[in-house]
């Protein structure tokens, strides 16, 4: 699969025009934004991949080999939309938060072939239009002293489809994520922390449905509380995994990537802090407030011997 850049390549140029609304009610907390954006692309850089022979001759590096170059393409445009509606109630312990997204795209690509006998070239404009939908939902309760804590989750589908059928490289793809996060608070002094993740792929060859898990217990302690102890624990189901996937008009690339495994912190902070006391007015000639050093100790605005 090798790669030749192309030094006659033009620059891309969009137009974009997007719309937005935003709706706040300070009283009852509610909340809704939404959104619409649209862009056109000129001279858009789209792939050409070549597919030579075994039999190629006049290069036999290119033998068997497909070929990704780059090249200028007309027609590319992308439409999506959005919104976020929140309702708070119970004086904002609880609050309900509705979002999602819709997106189009119209891809374009172009398909070779060289004949395995003659040679020949032969290019096919190739056009993927992607659509991706995706809705969430989260629930959030917030009670001082008590608890933080929010759940979600969200499903997604993604769909794409190839005017050169023949590449049967028209699929759809789901994903679905739920979560956990929050904090739980005991005696003003213990504090549990907690952020869960499961995704789930449908559609994916060779995905994993990972579980991650990050936690952490914190003590508070000493005078005020400026101390305070933390034992952390991070991706404890030891199921951290990376998973992504691209798509043009020849094949679908799918990456899994394995990240840093499940590991444990201990850490101890401190708070040295002093806010007691008022401030006193400064000297008339707008030196230091406090008797700080600016012309050497004891010289001109220097302590006043308080």
């Amino acid at each position: 699969y090798p790669i030749q850049g192309n030094p006659d390549l033009k620059p891309e140029f969009n137009n974009s025009i997007s719309v937005r609304y935003n709706k706040f009610d300070f009283q009852t907390g509610n909340i809704l934004f939404a959104g619409l954006q649209f862009t056109q692309t000129d001279d858009k850089i789209v792939a050409n991949t070549i597919s030579y022979p075994q039999t190629y001759t006049p290069n036999s590096k290119l033998a068997g080999t497909i070929l990704t170059q780059y090249q200028n393409a007309g027609g590319f445009y992308m439409a999506s939309g959005n919104y976020t509606y929140s309702k708070p109630w119970q004086e904002r312990k609880y609050t309900l938060t509705f979002n999602g997204n819709i997106s189009y795209s119209n891809n374009i690509s172009y398909i070779s072939n060289v004949a395995p006998t003659t040679y020949a070239l032969t290019s096919e404009e190739n056009f993927a239009k992607s659509i991706n939908v995706t809705q969430g939902l989260k629930f959030r309760t917030s009670i001082q002293n008590v608890i933080d804590a929010e759940a979600s989750g969200s499903y997604g589908v993604t769909s794409t489809d190839n005017s050169l059928t023949q590449n049967n490289l028209n699929n759809k793809f789901r994903t679905m994520n739920l979560g956990l996060n929050g904090k739980n608070y005991f005696d003003k002094t213990w504090t549990l922390s907690y952020d869960y993740t499961k995704t789930i792929y449908y559609g994916y060859t060779g995905a994993t449905n990972p579980n991650i898990l990050n936690a952490y217990v914190e003590k508070k302690f000493l005078k005020q509380n400026v101390g305070a102890l933390r034992l952390s624990a991070f991706d404890i189901f030891n199921q951290n995994t990376g998973f992504t996937t691209t798509q043009n008009g020849s094949y679908i690339s799918q990456t899994q990537s394995n990240r840093l495994g499940r590991y444990f912190l201990l850490t101890f902070t401190l708070r040295l802090q002093n806010f007691a006391g008022g401030t006193r007015p400064g000297p008339p000639d707008g030196g230091p407030r406090d008797g700080g050093p600016r012309g050497g100790f004891g010289g001109p605005g220097g302590p006043s011997g308080e």
